[in-house]
This record gives C-alpha cells, structure tokens and sequence, in this order.
C-alpha cells in the first residue's frame, strides 16, 4: 500500500479531510502533519509515495516544504492547496515541480481522483516516463493527429473539447506542454495568452503549413514551437518532448533563485524580450500607437465637454487593468477577455457619450430633474454608437454600452442581469463606482479606503459582479 501524507495547520479541517478520505475505502494509507517542519519529521522516520500540502502555514510554509522535497525527495510528486490563491502562487509552485494546484474548499472525490491519478503515474524527472500533453481537439485533423502522438509517438494526451475546457484541465491537470491549434484568431489568443501567463510551461502552434508569418507571429508571442499536421508523429513527437525539455532545463536553472528573485527576475526578463521584440515588430507598435492617439484626441474632447471627466477615464482604465490582472484568469478566458488593450481602451472611452449631452446639464450643481436624468443615461448608448462607426473600435462598443448595468438587472440601458452582462462592462462598472468614490464631489468629501471597501462589500451580488469585486480586494490587498 502506498502512503499519502497529508500536511495542513488546520487541525479541524486535517481532521475532516482524513476522515473523509478513509471514508472511501481507497488502497492508500494516510499519515499527517501540521506544518513543514512535522512533515520534515515523518519524511525522516519513513518514505512516503505524495505529499499534499497546505501553502500558507507556520514556522514552515508549503513553498518550503516544497523546496527541501526536490532537494532530499525530488521523486515524490507534490500536490499545493491553499484557501488564498493567486495565479502568481499557482504559477511559482509549477515553477517549482509541484504536479497539482488545488484551490480550497473541494469536494473529497475531487482530491481523491487525484491523489489516485499521481499515485499511478510514472514518476520521472525529465527522462523515463511519456510527455504529458495538453491539446485543444478541434476538428477531426486534430483528433487524428492526438491518435497518431498516443500511437506512434508515445505521448500521454489530454484533449480538451472547447477553449472553456483548456484552462480548467490545464488547472486540475499537471501537463508538460500545450498544443493548440492556430486555424482563426481564437485559437491564437488562447496560444498568446497561455505562453504570457505561463512562462514555464511550453505552448506550441499546430498550423495547417509552416508559412513564415506564422512562425514569425508564434515567435512574437513566446510560443515554444509551431507543428503542422503534415509532420511525421515522430518528428512531432520530437518537437514536444525538445520543447518540454527546454523549459525543464530553465526551470532547474531558475529554481534556486524562485524564492528569493522569482517575480523581479521574471520581469527583467519579459522587458529584456519586449524590448527586443518592440524593434523588430516596430510596424504592429506603431499601428497600435496611433490607435492610442487617436483615443486620446476623443478623451481630451471628451474633458473639454466635461470639466468632471479631467483624469476620471485615465484613473478607470488603470484600475479596470489592475482589477483583470488580479481576478481569477480562467474565469477571464472563460469569458472571452484574452487582450487588456481591449479593456484599457474601453476604459478610456467609457463615458465618450456624454459628448451628446449638453453641458447645461452636465454641469448642473443641483438634483437633476427626471428629464435630464434621462439624457445622461443616454451616453453609455451614444457612447457604443460613437466607438462603433470605427473600425479599430468597434468591438469595445458592448462593454461601453453596458458599463451601467447591475449584476441584478437593474441597471440601464438594458436592464442585463448576471452573466448575460459582458464581463468588461461588468470590471468598468467597479472601476467607474471606486474611482467615484475616491474622488471628491462638491456635495461630500472623498471617501475613506475602509468606508470604499465595506460599501463595495455590501454591492457585492446585487449591484456588482462577485468574481470582480474579488479582483478588486485582491488588487488593493483587501481580499
């Protein structure tokens, strides 16, 4: 019988969960510890085949645990869990050769399926064992050549059915490599987004041909490598596995530093490759800078009409971004937010109706009678109608028509409800009422971090998105 050990510093919830496990009568047995250094302990007294561990605990936490595991034990597999994840901790333990991230609470099957599924695969460092893939299977070339790669190449894969599924398998899965299909732009925002996210795990292309201007955009996304379903499965198969084995080598050559230098070494090298790849793209830069421009010239019309409006879409933009950066990224995905240009633009352009509305009423110091209330409602739709007679812009026209809606349904223009509100809208939303909030009003003083904090609390469900409301708490350190 194998050996599982179990390590958490909460001794109601260890207790629950061993109870729960024994409860299902599984051929492994269960040892447990309240924090890195019992854990040292028991590693010391008697072998174990997996450790599950809690992140965030005393005297030793999870990371450290981790760390004196591949230095002493590096062929035991490692699962994380934490209460208080971010998708840096997530991508810091796969850094570090943790196998799963789980995310508390979860169900016991749940745990149970895959402390089964590690216990059962082959444990190898590099050598020894079949390249885990992930593949997005999209048509039925992609489902004969995922055969071919299990057949011919040796490769255990994971398909996933739609883009939804990539993340979520991606997350409950512990892969060497991704592989996913290139044939329209969703598939190359998903590829763009994953190597951007997860700078550690291999992402290749799989396109129809290797045309030069696909190999030159995968490069410019960080992609790892491009396969055509032309190519033999062996040469596929020898592409991933070179692929994945490039990345171990970098992640072995930065697991010394994680600790202490992990994020500041990890930005010097995105700049170090941005800056690179900012002059050999210069055409693409310019192009989306003169898009900038010209949504700069439509927001200082915009505060020329509206003295209020002064910094107002400037400080909205940067605290939408700051609120998608720290949300749940598969829940972003899921939803179709890959680009934070896209967000930042529509940001800055959120309010571009009140150009359609009188400065009489704009500027009025007193209650606004219903009739003028009812123009100034109309900017959010003379705003979408404005952005979408352009081409460049056309698709931030939603998400400016909406910003006004409430995750209720009681908001304007439309009355959306929930999901059926565009996520964008929905992070604007915050964004708009906290910039509010924080900035002063000729009938009340600006609002305390405390007071903004408790109010959003209390919107939270009725006037606004929960997940975005997470966001936002996490980002100003709050959650």
């Amino acid at each position: 019988m194998k050996d599982v050990l179990i390590v958490d510093d909460e001794r109601a919830f260890l207790s629950i969960l061993t109870e729960g496990l024994r409860g299902y009568g599984q051929d492994f047995g269960i040892i447990t510890a309240e924090n890195g250094r019992d854990a040292i302990e028991v590693l010391k007294r008697q072998p174990v085949d997996l450790v599950v561990t809690d992140i965030k605990m005393p005297q030793m936490d999870g990371f450290e645990l981790l760390e004196y595991l591949n230095a002493n034990h590096p062929r035991v597999p490692v699962m994380l869990m934490t209460a208080f994840g971010t998708p840096e901790m997530e991508e810091r333990g796969r850094a570090m050769g943790a196998r799963q991230y789980l995310e508390k609470p979860f169900d016991v099957d749940t745990l149970v399926q895959k402390i089964r599924g590690e216990l059962t695969r082959e444990l190898s460092d590099g050598g020894g064992g079949s390249l885990r893939l992930l593949a997005w299977e999209r048509s039925p070339g992609d489902r004969l050549l995922l055969h071919r790669l299990r057949e011919r190449g040796g490769i255990s894969v994971v398909a996933a059915a739609s883009a939804d599924e990539v993340p979520e398998l991606f997350a409950a899965a512990a892969v060497d490599a991704l592989l996913l299909p290139l044939a329209d732009a969703d598939g190359w925002r998903l590829a763009e987004r994953f190597a951007a996210r997860f700078p550690f795990t291999p992402v290749l292309g799989l396109t129809a041909g290797r045309a030069s201007q696909d190999l030159r955009r995968a490069l410019r996304c960080g992609l790892a490598d491009c396969l055509s379903y032309d190519d033999p499965p062996g040469d596929a198969a020898a592409a991933l596995e070179q692929a994945a084995a490039r990345f171990r080598s970098l992640k072995r050559s930065l697991k010394s530093q994680v600790r202490i230098s992990y994020e500041s070494e990890i930005e010097r090298l995105q700049h170090e490759m941005s800056h690179e790849l900012n002059r050999v793209f210069s055409l693409q830069d310019q192009y989306d800078h003169n898009r900038f421009q010209m949504v700069k010239v439509l927001v200082n019309a915009l505060q020329i009409n509206d003295p209020y409006e002064s910094g107002h879409s400037e400080r909205v933009a940067i605290k939408a971004k700051n609120i998608a950066a720290s949300m749940n990224q598969a829940y972003l995905m899921a939803h179709g937010v890959f680009d934070f240009r896209e967000l930042e633009m529509a940001g800055l352009l959120h309010d571009i109706g009140k150009l359609g509305v009188p400065k009489t009423i704009l500027n009025h110091k007193g209650p606004l009678s219903p009739d003028d209330w009812a123009v100034i409602k109309r900017h959010t739709v003379l705003g979408a109608e404005i952005v979408s007679t352009n081409d460049n812009l056309k698709a931030i026209a939603a998400p400016i028509r909406h910003h006004h809606e409430r995750w209720d349904g009681g908001g304007y223009p439309d009355g959306l409800e929930g999901d059926a509100i565009p996520l964008v809208s929905r992070i604007l939303a915050l964004a708009d009422a906290f910039d509010a909030m924080v900035s002063p009003r000729v009938y009340r003083q600006a609002l305390g971090l405390p007071d903004i904090v408790r109010e959003i609390r209390d919107n939270s469900g009725t006037q606004f998105d929960p997940e975005v409301v997470s966001g936002l708490l996490m980002s100003i350190g709050d959650a």
